[in-house]
């Protein structure tokens, strides 16, 4: 699922709206009076980030002369006072942009002028809203300690992160911290997440001495508007002291516990045995430097007692002092909904099936939206199929219940369990509409053990009819799920307890929800333009996979116009030309109806397809081909040229001039016919048996276009012996163990008793699989040195065959596929021999695994790492069909330098 970021103020309905903002006390009340709809549209309401700009959207358009910033400057008034400066975002919307960030938990009541830019009755002169910004809060998580290098413990580092509510810049973060070993201050390491709340630190150059020691962490949160300071003392075992110093139980996505050592682990050691469940629970072990995860082959509800035996050894080969052992308590999953597959358009084969995932409830909360028909160009002009921008402006709510989870069959809801809806039996679907499905749930909704009573949360999941009054004027110029918990602080959500399904603050701020849009439809749409003004439609119904014929195809430009049309054909084709480029296509056979945006944002990206070709060179190609690759100085050549004209661009008699070159670039010959048969062109030609050997080149020119290809003239000795050696495969393997020489007389004779001796030559290769082009199957790490080696010296049998047993070995670790070079020679009972070269890909894995890393915008094509970057994996096997594997691990590696010594 996509998740709709909004970076500026979110805008509530402008209604008959009453309401406390945020719990203050001794606040008045605000309402805003509905004749206001006529004129404004929306304004910044709720809470808000403290980032975020405070917006107003107007009706109708502003005249160009009152958009000055003059004008803008006096619109806005704020208490307390707010710095900032006004700027028209378009001639609708007016937007104020803080200067700095405004203050945490802090309400603004706010004035806005709209006399300065319309005639409104005096009433209406002046626009009074209010806002409050998001309270900040601070979490400070800890990864615990680790040595630098695995065979010197003295020096050590710490690791942990840094959660915030709301945005926090990383100087504000850095300012807040401070670490100190012996009252001498540390270093502190930063990495900031790009949305300025999630952070990660390391405490750098911690000295582990023959004592115990202690590293005293401070964090000051006051300083940026959270309400408590902290403190953590991290205790720094002494040298030689290797214990467990860490135990952590994680429930999700998969269960284990993270057990942290003092010391690096030895690297070789079997860990079977030496962790493990008391009870006897089967656990399946994962070993990471000083930390071992143990994964229970069943998931463990309650208590368990974990083992670590003093039989584990760290990399100097020190035992543990004493066995470690602790009762750990294993809650159950945490209530969850999770989507099922990916994608917008649904088919409707068996009624249109909303898949889901859900743990721990026994029920959900289902609202659905529609956007109509009717509105769905308005719909994609700022909007892509899993949008939600200006939602209300296009859509409504036809759907809004609980719905029970059940099954015909038991189920063990504290497991993760499959649901579905059939969404044509809850609503009537509209094959042309466009539904927003959210699914969300509640505190009574839970199934999850809970020690603790905790007041039920008052709040009721709002009726179709209570929440629909906000879709009757318009009111949002955003809309997202995320923000309907406007009132959380009222209902009393707490930072700290968000992760606590025991507590009300699990359940808001609209974080256990799931959103996706469905859009009923079986016509599947592919459009393809070019550089003509043209553009080519493919229809076919994703049901059967059948092209449709006579679909009505008809091309919109951003204005919601129709510019072009056209009817499929019987192959399910369209050529359409259009004059100015379409935004949106939209086709229609009978009541079904697809849509495509076809922007160039939208466009499909060639960069994970191969897309390699040749180019018509000015209209026309051509290709030349002999009757062999080789051939000896005094033979004849026979060069066939196919040209192909599609445009008709070359008379029917033009020449076409064919020129062989020597390998020093000579002119040797030169013909020219202008008849050709089918558009075929004969060219025959003869060297001279003094003629050089090399490379030649034979040239065609037709008009302007050149094309040419490398004539290969060589000196070859021939065989008398016709020498064959099979593995069984096109790929060498290391569980290949024979192959077979095979050698004939030319005349077809058993060459039987001949002497035979092959020699192989292991050489670094290339790694490449069709399909995964762009992908580096090998490791640059690895370097490998050619090595040869005799696999085969002696006498065929009497059936002039014999048995390889080829036994490679290679030295050291290969990068990848290698190539195998083999040079067979056959001997003659005179003396003479015949000689065969071949060349296969062995495989020394029996598995890859690929990376297609694109190219980034730096120099040398580097990556920022401050962006997000794709990176494609893929794993195969040696023969470059895909397959699954698991446990892959990735490391990813920070490398730094310097331009000085």
């Amino acid at each position: 699922m996509k998740k709709i970021l909004i970076a500026g103020a979110v805008l509530l309905t402008i209604a008959v709206l009453i309401y406390t903002i945020l719990g203050k006390e001794n606040q008045p009340i605000q309402k805003i009076d509905p004749a206001f709809t006529g004129y404004v549209s929306g304004f910044t309401s709720g809470v808000i980030s403290k980032e975020a700009a405070i917006v107003v959207h107007l009706r109708s358009e502003v005249a160009l002369e009152k958009q000055t910033e003059e004008i803008a400057a006096d619109l806005f008034d704020f208490d307390p006072n707010i710095e900032g400066a006004v700027y028209w975002k378009d001639k609708q919307t007016v937007v104020f942009k803080p200067s700095t960030y405004l203050s945490s938990g802090q309400l603004h009541n706010a004035v806005f002028d709209l006399s300065k830019l319309m005639e409104v009755p005096k009433e209406l002169e002046e626009l009074a809203f209010q806002f409050e910004t998001l309270k900040q809060a601070i979490e400070v998580n800890f990864d615990g300690i680790e040595a630098y290098d695995d065979l010197d413990l003295k020096w050590q580092k710490f690791k942990g992160s840094v959660a915030t509510a709301d945005v926090a810049t990383p100087r504000e973060i850095e300012a807040l911290f401070s670490a100190a070993q012996n009252s001498k201050n540390l270093n502190l390491v930063w990495e900031h997440n790009e949305n300025n709340k999630d952070h990660t630190f390391i405490v750098d150059s911690i000295v582990r001495t023959e004592d115990r020691g202690l590293v005293k962490l401070e964090w000051k949160s006051e300083n940026i508007g959270a309400e408590e300071n902290g403190e953590r003392d991290i205790e720094i075992p002494a040298l030689g002291d290797f214990k467990v110093i860490n135990v952590r139980v994680f429930q999700q996505p998969n269960q284990y516990v993270s057990v942290r050592f003092s010391d690096p682990i030895k690297r070789d050691i079997d860990l079977e045995g030496l962790v493990y469940f008391g009870s006897g629970e089967g656990v399946r072990l994962e070993m990471n430097r000083n930390e071992v995860k143990v994964y229970p082959k069943n998931r463990i509800t309650g208590s368990a007692k974990l083992v670590v035996t003093d039989g584990l050894r760290n990399t100097l080969n020190y035992q543990m002092q004493e066995e470690f052992s602790k009762t750990l308590t294993f809650f159950d999953t945490k209530p969850a909904i999770e989507m099922i597959g990916k994608g917008v358009i649904l088919p409707n084969t068996n009624g249109l099936i909303f898949p889901f995932k859900a743990v721990n409830l026994s029920a959900v909360n289902v609202k659905i939206i529609k956007v109509y028909e009717d509105n769905m160009s308005q719909f994609f002009q700022v909007n892509q199929f899993d949008g939600a921008r200006e939602i209300k402006r296009v859509g409504r709510i036809v759907y809004k219940k609980e719905v029970v989870l059940k099954s015909d069959k038991p189920i063990d809801y504290g497991n993760w369990n499959s649901f579905s809806l059939d969404l044509s039996e809850i609503i009537e679907v509209d094959p042309g509409a466009l539904y927003r499905v959210n699914i969300s749930f509640s505190k009574k909704q839970s199934l999850y053990p809970c020690g603790e009573k905790e007041a039920e949360d008052d709040y009721e999941y709002a009726g179709e009819d209570k929440e629909d009054s906000k879709y009757d004027g318009p009111g949002s110029y955003y809309y997202d799920d995320y923000y309907d918990d406007y009132d959380y602080y009222d209902r009393g959500y707490n930072y700290k307890d968000r992760d606590n399904p025991c507590k009300k603050s699990y359940y808001m701020y609209g974080r256990k929800s799931i959103v996706r849009n469905v859009f009923a439809s079986d016509l599947g749409i592919i459009a393809k333009g070019g550089n003509t003004n043209e553009v080519t439609v493919a229809v076919t119904d994703l049901k059967t996979t059948e092209s449709l014929s006579g679909v009505d195809i008809k091309l919109y430009n951003y204005q919601q116009q129709v510019i072009a049309k056209g009817v499929t054909n019987a192959d399910g084709f369209a050529t359409i030309k259009v004059g100015k480029k379409p935004f949106l296509l939209v086709a229609a056979q009978g009541k079904q109806k697809g849509y495509l945006r076809l922007d160039d944002g939208e466009s499909l990206s060639t960069s994970m397809f191969d897309v390699n070709g040749q180019a018509a060179k000015k209209g026309v190609k051509g290709f030349i081909y002999g009757q062999r690759g080789v051939w000896r100085p005094g033979d004849s050549l026979f060069v066939a040229f196919i040209l192909e004209d599609k445009n008709k661009v070359i008379p029917a008699t033009h020449p076409v001039v064919m020129e062989l070159y020597t390998p020093e670039n000579q002119l040797f010959t030169r013909k020219v016919k202008t008849n050709a048969v089918n558009g075929l062109y004969d060219f025959r030609m003869k060297t001279d048996p003094e003629s050089p050997t090399g490379n030649w080149l034979a040239k065609v020119k037709v008009g302007g276009s050149t094309f040419t290809k490398t004539i290969k003239i060589e000196a070859i000795k021939p065989n008398r012996l016709k020498i064959k050696l099979d593995f069984g495969s096109e790929i060498l393997r290391s569980s290949t163990e024979t192959g077979e020489l095979a050698v004939k007389w030319l005349h077809g004779a058993t060459a039987k008793g001949l002497k035979a001796d092959i020699e192989m030559t292991l050489v670094k290769g290339t790694t490449k699989f069709d399909g995964f082009e762009g992908y580096g199957f090998d490791d640059a790490s690895k370097d490998f040195e050619s090595e040869e080696q005799n696999v085969f010296e002696g006498r065929l049998n009497q059936e002039g065959i014999a048995t390889i047993y080829p036994k490679i070995k290679v030295k050291k670790s290969a990068p990848g596929m290698l190539k195998a070079q083999f040079k067979t020679r056959a001997f003659e009972a005179g003396g003479d021999f015949s000689i065969d070269s071949y060349v296969m890909k062995y495989s020394p894995y029996k598995g890859y695994v690929g990376l297609k890393i694109p190219k980034g915008e730096g120099w040398n094509a580097a990556l920022f790492s401050n962006e997000k970057n794709l990176i494609n994996i893929a794993t195969v096997d040696e023969e470059g069909n895909p397959i699954n594997r698991s446990n892959v691990k990735i490391e990813i590696y920070d490398v730094r330098w310097r331009w000085w010594w």
